[in-house]
């Protein structure tokens, strides 16, 4: 899809593009976005989706890879009922590739897709503990996205 880039924080660049869901290092990092979903928030509210919930929703799956090695993950679907309203879901950046810019690039990427797709409407829940904030601190850097509290991420 694009090309990432760390390098206004120091880092080296990464490619972000679409991929299969069901990869085996893709599949351990959503594992470890829904334990840290499950750590962090309370009991009932996680609405993060597993692999097979993600796969059967129909959203398109990316990837933030630096020489080969996975750094984070997004994914984007369409609202029901809606064609101009797209979802962010699923966000998250591998413990090791924190502070490089990897969530930032990701959601600007799914943002620049969901406009070349002719999305209007951007939602992405994120949670509203302590540990979401750094999520919430990039919807207020990516002014072309609305977020609304989501059903499921």
């Amino acid at each position: 899809m694009s090309t990432g880039d760390g390098a206004e924080r120091g880092g080296p660049r990464f490619q972000i593009t679409e991929e299969d869901v069901r990869r085996p290092d893709i599949v351990e990092l959503i594992r470890t976005h829904l334990a840290f979903a499950a750590e962090v928030t309370p009991e009932g509210h996680v609405h993060a989706l597993d692999v097979d919930g993600l796969a059967r929703s129909g959203a398109r799956f990316y990837s933030a890879r630096r020489d080969g090695a996975l750094m984070g993950i997004g994914a984007m679907k369409l609202v029901a009922g809606d064609p101009l309203h797209v979802e962010v879901k699923s966000m998250h950046t591998a413990r090791a590739a924190r502070g490089l810019g990897v969530g930032q690039a990701l959601l600007d990427a799914l943002l620049a897709e969901a406009r070349a797709s002719g999305a209007q409407r951007v939602r992405r829940g994120a949670g509203t503990q302590g540990a979401f904030a750094p999520a919430r601190g990039r919807d207020g850097r990516s002014r072309s996205t609305r977020t609304t509290r989501s059903a499921s991420a």
